[in-house]
């Protein structure tokens, strides 16, 4: 389990539910498949480029070791790919990272053949095939994310490697995922982060066989035919190293490369995935009858939302990812008695149990990974690699992702990522269909420090409200913790502002989903024994800070250096937080405001003071507009929002006379100190005051 840090709302949960050790290991030796990997000759159809090693020219760009040749090579007629790589090893990590040679393919239907692995040393060839052999493992790299993909490792560790050698292997494999039924489609990369000299790239197919080309930062292919062949080919190099910056988003490929495949239209997709999610009418009856009769209610929403409650919550995530089943999902019949499935599984089975009742729900194949740019790319089932469940009714359209639980609220409002394009599996649909989700997620954070007495302790009373998908993740992270793992995690959130804090009652948490309203609610109480402290160069003045570390976080601003890519913003966030501070004496502040609006965010501060009651109110609005910042705005963006963080903290400040005797205190001497009534608030100051705090509890 991964322990994750509370930022008490405003919170990067990443909870992965082991429970318990499924496996007691994720590697281990493989029995009954191929065990052993057979060395053969380089196949008579591949055209044998050989490297250039009198040619070096970035290997002063590179850092441990340097590609001398990449080398791809296609043939569609025999479902065949052959690959060589020769690398020269620069220093000890480069011994480090390439002594092992390895790779990794589905047994169910490809077979893997090494051709050389040899070690050149000045000018001499050293046949490591002859002395090594491979070990073949099966090695389930998703274990903890409950996927299993059934593929094995070939791997060997190749004895005396030393620095300056230059490591030269090539192999082949031969198969194709028949679920494909023969069609292709690959994006092959011409740029990567390190160095390369020569890349080599070729596609060959029969000459009737028509390809789709798209290319994205390379120059057109040369093309050839020859008995009855043709062939696209590409030789780039030397390929300078790319870079990515910090903090790009996820969708973002700034790598040239080129798509290749068969389809011309995302209809011939539609027509694709029909065959594998259709269900004969046979087939769900069968499934009505294994429905559980207490899903049912007479109020058909109420249905509905049971149904989604059930797919997503009692049908466990579980992926096995090998062979056909990485695309065809398991029968819906298997995956309700098993009770679990992955995304696939439990979208048809959502889909199909919704069907039953007369609802137009279809599963929906979309992209988690690159949630733009997919309508971009050369229509294919393989630009997907997740599947979710489209739902239409009452003259609404609503996304529903089954691997998603504890979620509430009615199934019509649950929050969905916004994964931009998706392919609805529906044979009425032409083309890829933009979401267009609206998320309701709001959190509102109120912040209350009462000070009975000056220079005394207080008390912090936190409160929360989490809407929609921010309640989710709460919910989420609640039902995954204890009580003792999640009040610790708050205090020492609190902690790193007030080091001598303390929890003063029991948290409370209401989650009342039986109300239909996805809202929950947090309650923290906290006593704080020295919450003011005495300025380090006004000895005569003792201040009291407060931070909004909820809406920093909410912020999650990383500064880089001027961009060439864009920024990743984390979106969509709606936070709202209002500290209010209860004085013993009255004060004398003024009112304060702050406004901004961009492109990427809308942020509001507003400062008042009330005589009437003594306190002091501070109200903080951060709203973000879209999920990045492209590099020409960058600079822009980053100085406005560094401005904006820089003065979120407020320091309230209060002067006093120290006694000349300590004895003649009339206040009961001791160390008392006899305020007088100056009182500052100072605005703008919260710069000054987060360095200053950072030094204090640093020391």
């Amino acid at each position: 389990m991964v322990q994750t840090y509370i930022s008490a709302i405003f919170i990067q949960i990443y909870v992965m539910r082991l429970g318990a050790i499924i496996f007691l290991l994720s590697i281990f030796p493989v029995f009954g498949q191929q065990r052993k990997v057979e060395r053969r000759e380089v196949p008579a159809w591949v055209t044998v480029n050989e490297p250039k090693y009198d040619k070096m020219s970035l290997i002063d760009q590179a850092s441990s070791f340097y590609y001398v040749l990449l080398d791809r090579q296609y043939n569609l007629d025999n479902d065949s790919f052959y690959s060589r790589r020769t690398i020269k090893l620069l220093n000890s990590e480069g011994v480090q990272e390439y002594s092992n040679v390895s790779f990794s393919f589905d047994p169910s239907y490809e077979k893997v053949f090494i051709h050389t692995i040899n070690i050149i040393r000045d000018g001499k060839v050293i046949d490591k095939l002859k002395t090594h052999s491979f070990n073949v493992y099966q090695r389930e790299s998703n274990l903890e994310r409950h996927m299993y993909d059934g593929s094995l490792t070939a791997s060997v560790d190749l004895s005396d490697v030393r620095p300056g050698d230059i490591l030269d292997f090539s192999y082949s494999y031969v198969g194709s995922n028949p679920v494909n039924e023969g069609t292709f489609y690959r994006k092959l990369y011409f740029e990567f982060s390190s160095p390369i000299e020569e890349i080599n790239l070729s596609v060959s197919t029969n000459s009737s066989r028509k390809l789709n080309i798209q290319r994205e930062g390379i120059l057109k292919e040369s093309k050839s035919t020859s008995n009855g062949k043709t062939t696209y080919q590409w030789n780039y190099g030397p390929v300078k190293a790319k870079i990515i910056e910090d903090n790009v988003p996820n969708w973002h490929d700034p790598y040239s490369h080129v798509e290749i495949g068969d389809f011309d239209q995302w209809k011939q997709v539609i027509n694709w995935g029909e065959k594998l999610y259709r269900l004969p009418q046979s087939k769900l009856n069968q499934l009505k009858a294994e429905i559980p009769r207490e899903l049912y209610s007479n109020n058909q929403d109420s249905t509905i939302t049971r149904i989604i409650r059930f797919v997503q919550d009692d049908i466990r995530y579980l992926g096995f990812e090998d062979g056909m089943s990485a695309y065809k999902p398991h029968d819906p019949i298997q995956v309700l008695e098993n009770r679990y499935g992955d995304c696939k599984d439990k979208s048809l089975l959502l889909s199909s149990m919704l069907t039953l009742q007369g609802i137009d729900a279809k599963p929906m194949l979309v992209s988690m990974a690159n949630t733009v740019g997919v309508e971009n790319d050369l229509p294919s089932q393989m630009v997907f690699d997740h599947c979710i469940v489209c739902v239409r009714h009452n003259g609404k359209e609503v996304y529903i992702d089954p691997t998603i639980s504890n979620q509430g609220g009615n199934w019509d409002e649950a929050f969905v990522p916004n994964y931009g394009f998706g392919l609805v599996i529906d044979k009425s649909e032409t083309d890829l269909k933009k979401l267009n989700v609206n998320d309701r997620s709001k959190t509102e954070v109120l912040r209350r420090y009462v000070i009975e007495k000056m220079n005394g302790p207080a008390k912090l009373i936190v409160t929360t409200d989490a809407y929609a998908g921010d309640a989710d993740n709460i919910r989420s992270y609640f039902q995954s913790s204890s009580k003792q793992q999640i009040a610790q995690g708050y205090l020492e959130f609190q902690s790193n502002i007030y080091p001598s804090i303390k929890i003063d009652q029991e948290m409370i948490y209401r989650d009342d989903l039986s109300k239909g309203d996805n809202h929950i609610f947090i309650e923290e109480s906290y006593i704080i024994d020295s919450i003011f402290y005495i300025d380090e160069d006004n000895k005569g003045i003792i201040v009291f800070d407060t931070y909004p570390s909820e809406l920093y976080e909410a912020f999650g601003f990383v500064s880089t250096p001027e961009r060439t890519m864009p920024y990743r913003l984390s979106h969509p966030v709606d936070f709202y937080l209002k500290t209010i501070v209860e004085f013993p004496e009255p004060w004398s502040l003024e009112k304060t405001t702050t406004h901004e609006d961009n492109k990427f965010y809308t942020y509001d501060m507003e400062g008042t003071y009330s005589r009437l009651s003594n306190q002091a109110t501070i109200k903080y609005h951060y709203q973000t507009k879209q999920d990045f910042v492209p590099a020409a705005d960058y600079l822009s963006f980053r100085n406005t929002t560094e401005n904006i963080i820089d003065y979120l903290g407020f320091s309230f400040t209060y002067g006093y006379e120290a006694p000349k005797n300590n004895n003649d205190d009339e206040n009961g001497g001791g160390g008392k100190f006899p305020y007088t009534l100056l009182a500052l608030l100072i605005v703008g100051g919260g710069f000054a005051w987060y360095n200053n705090y950072k030094k204090r509890y640093s020391e």
